[in-house]
């Protein structure tokens, strides 16, 4: 695929919206979409809200599925990028083949179904968060984030859309202050890690 001149819709939470320095959010200008705009010389349009899930919940309303229909439609390429927040607000998991939209297995899968009816003509690229967090949090169910981390797998796979593993990247090192600070958001030189995977992934769609 030729990248000059396409146009990218980035959907996701905080690790989209913003880069974490010295322990702070900061930097809104150099987070991964817009280094990888940089990188392919393209539109890349920030739809990250940080704080969001992927559910819908009695909180808030900008939930993945609730800001899908407010993405630009001309995207040659649309990112998913997980996990959202849903673990730390308590969204129910939900069971494989769930299609509720206030469970986290069930918003995905229609999220990612959602996607491919409002953008028919683009390519969905999915990739996984980094939630590095010591210790996790474990929920008032007994669940922790490497239960959504295992149900964000094994949904999109069951959705036949593969996401990209970054803990499984050399590139990226989660377990490394300097690219993980708080073990949850992004440094500068993790989003410019990030968004170099993100760039090659695209050039192969």
């Amino acid at each position: 695929m030729r990248t000059e001149g396409i146009k990218i819709n980035c959907l996701g939470a905080s690790n989209t919206r913003i880069v974490v320095t010295d322990g702070r959010e900061s930097a809104r200008d150099v987070n991964y979409p817009v280094i990888l705009g940089l990188l392919l010389r393209c539109t890349v349009r920030n739809y990250g809200v940080c704080g969001s899930c992927v559910a819908l919940t009695g909180e808030r309303t900008d939930s993945y599925l609730e800001r899908l229909p407010a993405m630009d439609r001309d995207a040659d390429v649309v990112i998913l990028q997980g996990w959202g927040n849903d673990n730390h607000r308590d969204v129910p998991l939900g069971s494989p083949g769930d299609r509720c939209e206030t469970s986290y297995r069930g918003a995905l899968a229609l999220c990612i179904e959602r996607i491919r009816l409002l953008f028919p003509d683009a390519k969905l690229l999915v990739l996984s968060g980094l939630d590095r967090r010591l210790p996790p949090r474990v929920r008032p169910d007994g669940l922790t984030i490497d239960d959504f981390i295992g149900a964000f797998f094994e949904t999109c796979r069951r959705c036949g859309a593969e996401p990209h593993d970054f803990f499984s990247d050399p590139l990226i090192r989660a377990a490394d202050p300097s690219e993980m600070p708080d073990g949850v958001h992004m440094s500068e030189t993790a989003c410019r890690h990030y968004a170099e995977v993100t760039a090659d992934l695209i050039k192969e769609l």
